[in-house]
This record gives structure tokens, sequence and C-alpha cells, in this order.
């Protein structure tokens, strides 16, 4: 029997959406499905018969979704709030958030596509039920989901400023000519 470390979906999405603030970042509601995929894959990966959330995962055109979690997200994130979470979950989740935190929405969403079973799991037109366990057993390497901690200069990150999220980069000034005047 499988048995989960936090309550609720709404716990885990609530802490990424406060660990993403805490580094003044905008979550994106896709990239915030990303996060709980990949959350409750490498738990069930790590803990042999136990599930980060009780969750059910969906799979269709856009990739894998908690749909409560993006029903409840429709109307804004006021909706959301968490309770406390053990340490050993806190703990967890602060690695998921270091090493796929810093990566794009397209950098998440096209490294899950190809390195879950997603064709498998979406063949057609419609949206399926993933059954995460069986996902598990068939991606056994704990090498399978590619891992990288560094960030690269052509991701973006996306804060929020008056007007709402904005993407900012590193700021580069433009090169002076040499004018001998």
């Amino acid at each position: 029997m499988n048995t989960s470390a936090a309550e609720s979906s709404v716990d885990i999405a609530a802490w990424f959406i406060s660990r993403a603030q805490k580094d003044e970042w905008f979550l994106e509601n896709e990239k915030l499905q990303n996060l709980l995929f990949l959350a409750q894959f490498h738990f069930s990966q790590q803990y042999k018969d136990q599930i980060l959330m009780p969750s059910l995962f969906t799979v269709n055109k856009d990739g894998f979704r908690e749909p409560n979690i993006e029903r409840l997200l429709q109307n804004g994130r006021n909706t959301l709030s968490a309770s406390r979470l053990s340490n050993e979950v806190d703990s967890f989740l602060e690695k998921i958030w270091k090493v796929y935190g810093a990566m794009s929405l397209k950098q998440l969403r096209d490294m899950i596509k190809r390195q879950t079973s997603y064709p498998e799991q979406y063949p057609s037109e419609t949206k399926n039920i993933v059954e995460i366990n069986s996902l598990v057993e068939k991606l056994k390497s704990p090498g399978k989901i590619e891992q990288t901690t560094k960030r690269k200069e052509t991701e973006k990150k996306v804060l929020i400023s008056q007007n709402g999220p904005v993407v900012v980069s590193k700021w580069q000034p433009r090169r002076l000519k040499n004018g001998g005047n």
C-alpha cells in the first residue's frame, strides 16, 4: 500500500510557489506542473513504495499535469495555502528546486517529453491518466531524467514588476567605439 509524505498536492504546489517567491521569481503554472510531476516521480523513485503527494497525473499534448492544481490555479494563487511539511519532504523539495527550478519552461517540457515514456503515455489526442509507479518501474535507473544544476546563459528568469511578470536577463552594456576625438 502506498502512503504519501504530504497530505495534499496543494501543499507541494504552495511550497514551490513560495520557494519561487523567495528567489523573487514568478513561477508559471505550466512550470509548476512540471515541477510537481518531477517531484512526484523522483520521490517515488527514491523512496520505494511511497509517493510524495496523493495526486493523479494526466498526460496530454502539453505534458504531465495534476488536474486539481491546474483547476485551482485558474482563478489565481490566492486560493492556495500550505500546511507545514516534514523536514524530510522540505529538504527533498529543496533538492528538486535546486536541480530544476532554474530551468526554463521549454527546457523542462522538452526534457520530460524526451526522457520519460511520454510517447507511450500519450499516443493520441486524448487525456490519459498516468500510473506513476509503473512509470518509475519503466525508468528504473536514477539517471533516466537528466539532472542539471548549472543555469545556462540562454535561460530566462521571470520576475514580477509593478506591471506583472517580466523576463529579465543579465545586463550587457553596449560597447563604445574608440573614437579618438
